[in-house]
């Protein structure tokens, strides 16, 4: 036993094997998206690397049915991980390419990711991509005040931009 219980949490940015195989560069990005938020902590997905490509896979024995009976928060957390996962890529210079549920006959493939063209990294990226590790989970109540205007706004810019709706 013993091991360190936070050590997938500590991703060193310059460990990026940018000369190594699709695979290696792969690896190394599923350690940020592993690390994404999900529903009870329950992690509720699998990758499976497939030539060049990953696949996302619901893993449904993390299913809740009692709190989450059609899967709903299940199917968010694995976005989750597969957002997390195309922030690396971008921050690491590639558009990622996503096919969204690419086999109507196997409803737990949520998706199937490569690395895309070339890209510059923006700013925004860096700072997801920094952010990720950061991230804790509480359970305290919300506050009760409203957000501020300005936040709001920028919560909607940002949902918008991602083909989203934000009320």
């Amino acid at each position: 036993m013993g091991g360190d219980p936070l050590a997938e949490w500590r991703i060193e940015e310059s460990a990026y094997p940018s000369a190594g195989s699709v695979a290696e560069r792969m690896r190394f990005l599923l350690g940020y998206a592993i690390l994404a938020p999900s529903g009870h902590n329950t992690q509720p997905w699998r990758f499976r690397l497939r030539g060049d490509d990953v696949e996302l896979i619901a893993d449904r024995s993390r299913r809740l049915p009692a709190v989450d009976p059609d899967d709903r928060a299940l199917i968010i957390s694995c976005g989750a991980a597969l957002g997390h996962l195309a922030g690396a890529m971008r921050h690491f210079g590639h558009l990622p390419e996503i096919a969204l549920l690419p086999d109507p006959s196997d409803a737990d493939l949520l998706a199937r990711v490569a690395f895309g063209a070339a890209a510059a990294r923006e700013p925004a990226d860096t700072a997801r991509l920094r952010a990720i590790p950061h991230r804790r989970t509480t359970r305290l109540p919300y506050a009760p005040e409203p957000l501020p205007a300005p936040l709001r706004a920028d919560l909607i810019d940002a949902a918008a931009a991602h083909g989203c709706a934000l009320a």
